[in-house]
């Protein structure tokens, strides 16, 4: 028993190991490197601990770009390891947490899908789907730029869809007090009725920002009372790569009344994700969320929506589970593909990029060129639409 068992444990564990070489021999070749944003990191980190102004001016990139740190306190001190190694080893750090973090997501998937299914054949199948999922251009830039964005996803993942009890709420905490955008799933707790990881996320939240407030009282005075930092600067801009409500309707033209449209619209999405999420099982309505998030943030960069990579997963998953029913599972695969495709090509990075005064778009620009958030919308109304009508007795 024990003899065979073992063969069949290496077996799957070799296989999805196997499957990760293909996978980093593709990141590596298909993302760039200019890594701009893990230098920004880098050098927040360098700032703080020697004693200077984490939210003032930090030396240029070397693309000669004058970016700011604007992450809360406690991103540089999570971040401190990125800037203890030399660049390459920075580099290589963080490529290897991000496909790590990226076949969590994929895991937590497979597992809450099938919660009685062969863990092994999980983290196969989660190994085998990085591959694929790398092609897309949310996950490239994410890679390129040596951004986190990927790491942040597989630690709400992990929390929502595997921690248990007293731990549960914890790495969405850690996550918001990261980058702030990750508290917008507190919404997945409260509509879950889970309190207890709510509240959970909540304090681990401001024990992590109590924890910086200790280590840097200046930086983070400045960063929560201050602005955040001149976070919000950036927020609403009609660059291209600002794939969001507000960036859409900048881009159409009608800045004097974008604010209360987009106040409209948050109010109406956040009712349909609401009613949406209730009735959905875990796996959907986190997906519900984490889009949801994307469309109101004021600032999501084509980067930050990683969240199409468990998307996909998600959908093919469902065509192989609906594989003896043909028209359904050929429907999943058309879904699976068509959507792959824009998220694929990005478009708008072929249009105007909005950088400079007097730019438009026509009206096929438009529509291809927003193709993120119509994407977005489209699957909230589509979820809406086809939630069962009465919440799933098991949804955990």
């Amino acid at each position: 028993m024990s003899s065979i068992q073992s063969r069949g444990r290496a077996r799957w564990s070799l296989g999805a190991f196997a499957a990760l070489v293909p996978a980093c021999a593709v990141a590596w070749a298909t993302t760039g490197a200019s890594h701009s944003d893990l230098e920004i990191y880098r050098f927040g980190v360098d700032t703080l601990w020697n004693g200077g102004d984490l939210y003032g001016a930090l030396p240029l990139s070397d693309a000669g770009i004058p970016l700011l740190f604007i992450y809360p306190p406690f991103a540089a001190l999570v971040l401190t390891p990125l800037a203890l190694v030399p660049w390459t080893g920075a580099v290589l750090l963080l490529f290897a947490l991000s496909l790590a973090a990226l076949e969590i997501t994929f895991y937590a998937i497979a597992r809450t899908l099938r919660p009685s299914g062969d863990r092994r054949k999980a983290l196969l199948v989660a190994s085998l789907a990085i591959t694929p999922a790398l092609f897309l251009e949310p996950v490239r830039q994410t890679l390129g730029f040596g951004q986190i964005n990927l790491l942040l996803m597989g630690l709400v993942a992990a929390d929502c869809l595997l921690a248990r009890g007293r731990y549960r709420g914890i790495g969405v905490g850690l996550a918001a007090a990261v980058k702030l955008t990750p508290m917008a799933f507190l919404l997945f707790f409260l509509i879950r009725r889970d309190f207890r990881g709510a509240l959970t996320a909540m304090g681990t939240f401001v024990a992590a920002s109590a924890v910086a407030f200790a280590v840097a009282p200046e930086a983070s005075a400045r960063y929560w009372f201050g602005g955040l930092a001149g976070a919000s600067g950036i927020s609403g801009t009609s660059f291209h790569t600002n794939q969001t409500l507000q960036a859409v309707l900048a881009r159409f033209g009608v800045e004097s009344a974008a604010k209360p449209l987009w106040i409209v619209l948050t109010g109406v999405l956040l009712v349909l994700v609401t009613l949406t999420m209730y009735r959905s099982a875990a796996v959907p309505a986190l997906l519900l969320n984490a889009t949801f998030a994307l469309l109101i943030s004021p600032t999501s960069w084509s980067h930050h929506w990683v969240w199409i990579a468990p998307a996909l997963f998600t959908t093919a998953a469902c065509a192989v589970h609906r594989r003896r029913d043909h028209r359904r599972a050929l429907a999943w695969l058309a879904v699976t593909g068509v959507v792959a495709t824009i998220f694929v090509a990005a478009p708008f990075r072929y249009f105007p990029a909005f950088d400079r005064p007097g730019q438009t778009w026509t009206t096929a620009q438009q529509w291809l060129g927003n193709c993120y958030v119509l994407a977005g919308l489209v699957f909230l109304v589509v979820a809406g639409v086809l939630a069962p009508q009465k919440r799933p007795r098991c949804s955990t």
